[in-house]
């Protein structure tokens, strides 16, 4: 009899050491479960100020390039306007002046006409620069999202394992009592 009940206590000391490391090793999944939900939020709430950066630039693109059509317009009404003055001017100025008056309004026309052609360019650089970034938000997105949806089986797994492991720990407490009272 004392023998069983030296078994038995040792039998219990040792279930309930088990029992213990399990219920420190849920709690410890438990904790690291709530760190991935916590770096769930965190991520969530990065994606949408992401998605809200989007929005403004691409309303700030779209002003943009309203601005950009509406400079051009004016630029091309500016120079054509200046071109039909200063073609009338050099007609009405070579007449009457020498060559090197009628250069210097040549090369007048030219540097607006290169102003242009720069404001054009810068305008295509502009709208290179939209695009990249577009693409580089675009490409942040797409990694949010992969690592969102990593997150989320991440978390899966956890409380999958956690069930799995209150079963188990369950199922040991089950056979431990059933093989107690066999006894």
């Amino acid at each position: 009899m004392k023998e069983l009940t030296l078994k038995f206590t040792n039998e219990r000391t040792a279930l309930e050491s088990q029992m213990r490391q399990l219920k420190n090793r849920i709690t410890e999944m438990e904790n690291q479960l709530q760190i991935s939900q916590d770096e769930n939020d965190k991520l969530t709430g990065d994606l949408q100020v992401k998605f809200e950066e989007i929005e403004e630039m691409k309303r700030q693109y779209v002003e943009l390039e309203k601005n950009s059509a509406v400079c051009m317009n004016e630029l091309a009404d500016r120079l054509n306007r200046q071109r039909e003055v200063d073609i009338s001017d050099t007609v009405n100025r070579l007449e009457t002046q020498h060559q090197g008056e009628v250069e210097s309004l040549t090369s007048q026309i030219r540097g607006l006409e290169n102003q242009v052609k720069a404001l054009k360019n810068k305008v295509e650089e502009y709208e290179e620069n939209i695009v990249v970034l577009s693409n580089e938000i675009e490409n942040q997105n797409n990694y949010n999202i992969q690592k969102t949806h990593e997150l989320e089986e991440t978390q899966q797994d956890y409380e999958k394992k956690l069930i799995d492991l209150r079963d188990d720990l369950e199922t040991q407490a089950r056979t431990t009592q059933v093989g107690f009272f066999l006894r």
